[in-house]
């Protein structure tokens, strides 16, 4: 059974992945050249010299390309090589490998350990994956308080999905002391990057008058937005009925206004590596 939390990682964090053009596969001939001119015997030969550049990208590129069953267990090996040099994007690839277990076999465990050494160092990614298994216990012992850490780092480092988490946490009083105002914050932060869950949020903090005035028309318009990003409908249905006609019409003409304000969420280029 897929984990719920894996399902909301990926509606809550957009993976930008990108195919080669290209490039050699893992069935290529090992006398043809990729775009830097090496084949590929030359690049294993630089890896194995100990180039981490070329490790991550023969990595990526056994992860990526997927012709072979087993791509996943060289994507590894390549990795880590380059994790064990301290190569951050490496040790992120490697705790993604293993928390999918796509390739090999599930791994929460090394999947955490991973996450963790590539969040330590600053990577957004690693930090807002890190929070989920912490929030929901998988792979670590569940402590919302460790994942209210993390997800902070990547929050202050503009990341809209671990924003809308850290909100929650606030809003619930989980792992944080509930603060209803603090949760608006987040809120708003990752409602105005267009990231639709945090605008359905935001629409029912203003629903209920938690952390802000309660405003009907304010919460129609979030909530308006969020379901012209892709979001739950019903929340409106439960709005609406608070409403007169004119007031639909003044929270459809705040919806437009607040469209505009808003920008499409920043999500952390992850694109094929480039060869020196």
């Amino acid at each position: 059974m897929i984990s719920p939390r894996i399902i909301f990682s990926f509606l809550g964090a957009l993976f930008a992945l990108s195919l080669f053009n290209g490039c050699l596969t893992a069935n290529s001939n090992p006398g043809s050249e990729n775009s830097a001119g090496r084949n590929l015997q030359n690049l294993i030969d630089e890896g194995e010299a100990g180039e981490v550049g070329v490790q991550y990208y023969l990595g990526w590129m056994y992860e990526k390309q997927r012709h072979e069953p087993q791509s996943n267990f060289e994507a590894v090996r390549w990795y880590r090589m380059a994790a064990d040099q301290g190569y951050v994007n490496a040790m992120y690839r490697l705790g993604v490998i293993y928390d999918r277990g796509e390739g090999v076999g599930q791994d929460l465990e090394k999947a955490a350990e991973w996450y963790r050494r590539a969040a330590e160092e600053g990577h957004v990614r690693a930090q807002y994956n890190l929070a989920m298994l912490y929030d929901y216990g998988e792979g670590v012992a569940r402590n919302q308080a460790e994942a209210a850490e993390w997800y902070r780092r990547a929050a202050d480092q503009g990341y809209a999905p671990a924003q809308n988490n850290l909100g929650v946490l606030f809003a619930n009083g989980e792992g944080v002391s509930l603060n209803s105002a603090e949760a608006v914050s987040w809120y708003r932060q990752a409602a105005r990057q267009n990231y639709a869950r945090a605008q359905y949020n935001l629409g029912m903090m203003y629903y209920y008058g938690r952390g802000v005035p309660q405003s009907f028309v304010e919460a129609y318009a979030w909530c308006y937005l969020s379901m012209s990003n892709g979001g739950n409908p019903e929340a409106l249905r439960h709005i609406v009925p608070h409403l007169s006609s004119g007031q639909v019409r003044e929270g459809l003409r705040r919806a437009g206004q607040l469209r505009l304000e808003t920008r499409q969420p920043w999500i952390p280029e992850e694109t094929e590596p480039a060869l020196n």
